[in-house]
Order: structure tokens, then C-alpha cells, then sequence
């Protein structure tokens, strides 16, 4: 039997507070939850109002760089805005995503790949 690595959790707890964004890999992955620190830190810079408004990014290791996140606001304004910043943000920090799926109580949004270099 062989071990998949990229499966095998290598931060400390696969679920993080980051600036009061719960962060969470599905395998535990460091450079999951870093690219989603790195994620948050953009916004945090670019739009500190819109930073208040995430409650949780998910990032699923097995379809690597997809995100789904979980908002405060039930705005669908708000919400097609916060995907669009979500996305910049690991586009500029990341240099991309495989997906990214915003959701709150009044529904959802979601963008497809978009990768600087492909």
C-alpha cells in the first residue's frame, strides 16, 4: 500500500482563526492555509470592509487552489462582490485558483479557473 503525500497533513491543525476568518485545509496542508493567509492579508490591504464581511474559506486540497468561502452578509450585491475580490485576491497572491464558490443564506456564486500563466 502506498501512502498518497499529498494527503498526508502537514500543518499543525487543518483548521485555523486568521483574521477572523476561520481557514481550513481538507488534508491538513500548510501551503493551504498559507495561500489563504496570503489571501486574506490582500483583501485586508485592498478592502478592509470587505474582509469583515468572510466568515470561512475551505480550501479542497483534492481539486487543488478551490475555494469555497461563507459569508456574513445575505446581500447578493455584496456577495457577486465579495467573489470577485476573493478571486483577485488569490490571483494576486496565488497567482490563480481552480475555483472559487461564495455562499450565504440568500445563495450562491462561483467563478471558474483563472490562472496568470496558462
Amino acid at each position: 500500500m502506498s501512502i498518497d503525500l499529498e494527503k498526508v497533513p502537514d500543518a499543525p491543525r487543518g483548521t485555523i482563526l486568521y483574521a477572523g476568518v476561520l481557514l481550513t485545509s481538507r488534508h491538513g496542508k500548510k501551503h493551504d492555509l498559507e495561500a489563504m493567509m496570503a489571501a486574506l492579508d490582500w483583501i485586508a490591504d485592498y478592502d478592509p470592509d470587505s474582509l469583515a464581511a468572510i466568515g470561512e474559506i475551505f480550501c479542497d486540497t483534492n481539486a487543488g487552489d478551490a475555494y469555497s468561502a461563507k459569508c456574513k452578509t445575505d446581500s447578493k450585491k455584496a456577495i457577486e462582490y465579495l467573489t470577485d475580490i476573493i478571486g483577485c485576491a488569490f490571483y494576486q497572491t496565488n497567482d490563480g485558483y481552480n475555483s472559487i464558490d461564495v455562499e450565504s443564506n440568500n445563495g450562491r456564486t462561483w467563478r471558474d479557473s483563472d490562472w496568470r500563466n496558462y
